[in-house]
């Protein structure tokens, strides 16, 4: 071996012991989060908006912020049944008392839809019964055993969580925007309610009546769809236990601190908000079921 090549030889030997000692970088795969591109994006938070309830004037600013982020495919739920292991098939099965519309700008008619039995399959009684929300949503509503809803809550429900379907269903109903004027109860003028909403979007709000104990919630706690929100009771003007169930559209972010009518210690403040919600037509009323009958989407 000459002079130069045992050079180049050492030289060799020298590089590859210097490699061998480092890390093989060139078989080393970068991360997710290191990689410039990915089939993978993290939404972004949506802003928060703040609003001032148009039904209280000491109702507290809301921050809504929806349990699902809007625009996400699996942010479009299908509804499903409020009585607990109850398919919603069968609840037309337990209707004791159903939807009856009332005389415009009155409290009469069946404003909402009940359910109730004395035995259902291996049910022996609709009593204590399991109640669990329709829909995501947050509270709008605490009502603590006061005349004629008892214990019972209601639940807003923003539209960019539900399937197109039940909107599309909503919409064709034509509801009336009229605010009605000519009840018979002791009803604010309703023209001296300003709206003071920043947004014109309509909500879905759905009420749970006759719960047998307190709700225990706080007005803009977020619900999860299914989760559990009280059990059947009698509570308020009910002759017997029954789940007591009203559907409305009305303006986004509204809250009823108190509601109450039919006793002789009604607040002002409690009848107002009862107004608003049953007679006003600002929260326009429609038949529960309806959403039912809408089957579930087949895979």
């Amino acid at each position: 071996m000459n002079k130069y090549s045992k050079y180049t030889f050492l030289i060799y030997v020298f590089c590859f012991l210097l490699i061998s000692c480092k890390p093989d970088q060139a078989k080393s795969k970068p991360s997710i989060l290191e990689t410039k591109e990915s089939s993978f994006s993290v939404p972004a938070i949506p802003t928060q908006i703040k609003t001032t309830s148009m039904v209280s004037s000491n109702s507290p600013t809301i921050e809504y912020k929806p349990s699902i982020i809007p625009g996400l495919e699996s942010a479009k739920l299908e509804i499903i049944s409020p009585l607990e292991s109850i398919p919603v098939e069968d609840l037309f099965q337990i209707v004791s008392n159903p939807f009856y519309n009332p005389t415009k700008g009155q409290d009469d008619g069946h404003q909402g839809v009940d359910f109730s039995f004395y035995q259902y399959k291996d049910f022996s009684s609709i009593n204590n019964h399991p109640i669990n929300s329709i829909f995501p949503g947050r509270i709008s509503s605490v009502i603590n055993d006061r005349p004629p809803y008892g214990n019972a809550v209601i639940i807003e429900t923003n539209f960019d969580l539900i399937s197109e379907k039940y909107i599309d269903l909503i919409q064709n109903l034509n509801l009336e925007d009229e605010i009605q004027m000519h009840s018979n109860l002791n009803c604010p003028d309703y023209l001296t309610i300003s709206n003071n909403s920043s947004t014109t979007e309509e909500s879905l709000f759905v009420l749970y009546g006759h719960l047998l104990n307190k709700p225990q919630f706080s007005i803009n706690d977020e619900v999860n769809q299914g989760q559990l929100i009280g059990n059947v009771g009698s509570t308020g003007m009910s002759g017997n236990p029954h789940l007591h169930l009203e559907t409305r559209v009305g303006p986004s972010h509204a809250t009823f601190n108190e509601m109450a009518h039919y006793i002789n210690n009604a607040t002002t403040e409690e009848m107002k908000n009862y107004c608003l919600w049953r007679v006003s037509n600002f929260y326009k009323l429609f038949d529960p079921m309806l959403l039912f009958l809408v089957s579930p989407t087949k895979p």
